[in-house]
């Protein structure tokens, strides 16, 4: 059985205890210590949390390109998921964690405590950033490029044809992550400021994530 089918055979014959936002979810196994699995199905992605001793040790996030694991899989976590929470008994968590363990639980933390920057407030605040994404100079169409501000997803979209996509943000220090085919993720960090309102600034993958 493919570990898709494993996950969803337990989910289905472990008691559901509860469905939460993403910060409600940990206040919960946090003060609970649970071992268990949390399960979310948001736009045709399937993500699968572990828990182990109420922290979250382990992530899968499955669509139809494929499958990302641990770290990976949560630098693409909106943090607006719905998860379903399910116990499980302790040494069947611990063993799947083997295989998908979370290392920058970090990530989870800012998720939950960082607030979307408010949008519209001060207008001379907010810019258009283009970003034109390329390799080896050719450019690079269907990427996912996700925008974060402290870590918390303010944009998210495909390449076009030209390797390009663009978003309104307000001007400051972003984290950029770019999900390419395969599932190879990169992570960059860069300031957007003034000077960059709707200028296209070229991105070759090949040299800047090394």
């Amino acid at each position: 059985m493919k570990t898709e089918e494993i996950l969803d055979q337990m989910i289905k014959e472990s008691p559901a205890v509860g469905t939460w936002a993403l910060h409600e979810l940990f206040d919960f196994t946090g003060s609970k210590g649970t071992y268990g699995i949390a399960f979310a199905h948001p736009e045709g992605v399937k993500w699968y949390l572990l828990f182990a001793g109420g922290e979250p040790k382990g992530a899968i996030m499955i669509d139809e390109r494929g499958s990302l694991f641990g770290d990976k899989a949560i630098y693409l976590l909106k943090g607006t998921e719905n998860f379903t929470l399910h116990i499980l008994d302790p040494p069947v968590v611990e063993r799947f964690i083997l295989g998908c363990r979370i290392y920058d639980t970090s990530h989870l933390i800012r998720t939950k405590t960082f607030n979307v920057p408010q949008f519209g407030k001060k207008a001379e605040g907010i810019g258009k950033l283009i970003l034109a994404i390329k390799k080896s100079g050719q450019a690079q169409p269907g990427i996912l490029v996700t925008m974060r501000k402290g870590r918390q997803v303010v944009g998210s979209d495909i390449t076009n044809p030209d390797g390009k996509v663009s978003f309104k943000l307000v001007y400051g220090p972003y984290e950029c992550v770019l999900s390419q085919k395969h599932f190879r993720v990169e992570m960059f960090e860069f300031q957007f400021n003034p000077a960059h309102n709707e200028k296209i600034i070229e991105l070759d993958i090949d040299s800047a994530c090394q």
